[in-house]
């Protein structure tokens, strides 16, 4: 009876331990799963600063750089130890990163070729080339959002380099672009009309496509 009573103990005390490696196995599968999931967007990011920084010499803050660069260093040891502790905190570390870093790239690269966007915006209303224009204003803006790939930056200094080309070619300068802007707010005069701008205008055959109004 008594050897009945300790091996039915010891099957007890043995489906105990299987439950806890089974808890515990479930438990590190989620612990990897956040963590990887994590990772993937953490490395993300990194592809992306390394990017902006090669075609754009962009640099995150000193705070944010910093963070990037102590999560570079615990990812590191994660991998080395082939454990994941806490997996929500690392979690929590990259969205702020993450951020950090989207936040910083919106705000500076919206300053990025905005003059030639504006040109190219203001020539497509009376360019023959409007499918060209539509082209290189939507590659000039297609780096702004984050995260960057390579192949939109390379296509945004292409495109940079395209219009610059062609408002060069048309002799698109500060006063032409002066001038049309007004005509597209619908407050040109004709003392607007300098010999320039007439010059301009009808070297490009584009007299009978610029209408003024009167005003009373």
């Amino acid at each position: 009876m008594q050897n009945k009573i300790s091996v039915c103990v010891s099957l007890m005390q043995e489906v105990a331990k299987n439950k806890n490696a089974v808890i515990e196995n479930e438990r590190e599968a989620s612990r990897n799963n956040v963590f990887f999931t994590t990772y993937t967007i953490f490395a993300e990011a990194v592809k992306s600063y390394l990017t902006v920084q090669k075609y754009f010499d962009f640099h995150a803050s000193e705070g944010t750089d910093q963070l990037l660069r102590t999560l570079m260093s615990e990812t590191a040891q994660i991998f080395q130890a082939q454990k994941v502790i806490n997996p929500q905190k690392y979690r929590d570390q990259v969205q702020k990163c993450t951020d950090a870093l989207k936040k910083e790239w919106t705000e500076i690269s919206a300053n990025y070729a905005s003059q030639p966007r504006e040109d190219l915006g203001i020539l497509k209303m009376i360019t023959p080339n409007k499918m060209l224009i539509s082209q290189l204003i939507q590659k000039l803006t297609g780096c702004q959002s984050w995260p960057v790939s390579a192949e939109s930056a390379a296509e945004y200094l292409q495109a940079q380099q395209k219009a610059a080309e062609l408002l060069a070619e048309m002799h698109f300068d500060a006063n032409i672009s002066a001038f049309l802007s007004k005509v597209k707010a619908g407050n040109a005069v004709l003392a607007d009309l300098t010999s320039e701008v007439t010059t301009w205008l009808t070297e490009n055959r584009l007299m009978d496509k610029i209408f003024l109004r009167i005003q009373v």
